[in-house]
């Protein structure tokens, strides 16, 4: 692999080297960058620190006793909202 500028990266394969690789190493270097790549989208989202959706669907009443479903559904209809 090399940069843009044309350097090679430290740690990069050229296609000689991965020619010279058996399949079995081949197919396991890709699995690897493909879970890198996951792992490094994941914790780029946790990083970033977007909001969780949530919706009045998914309200836990057990979590808060003093909630009850009524203020929920009530929250639910557009009559209050001015």
């Amino acid at each position: 692999m090399r940069r843009r500028d044309g350097s090679p990266r430290p740690g990069g394969w050229s296609v000689q080297q991965a020619g010279r690789c058996s399949p079995r190493l081949l197919d396991l270097l890709q699995v690897e960058l493909v879970d890198r790549d996951v792992r490094r989208q994941q914790r780029l989202l946790r990083l970033a620190r977007f909001p969780r959706p949530k919706r009045l669907e998914d309200f836990d009443f057990a979590k808060n006793p003093n909630v009850t479903p009524e203020v929920v559904a009530d929250l639910k209809s557009p009559v209050g909202v001015r």
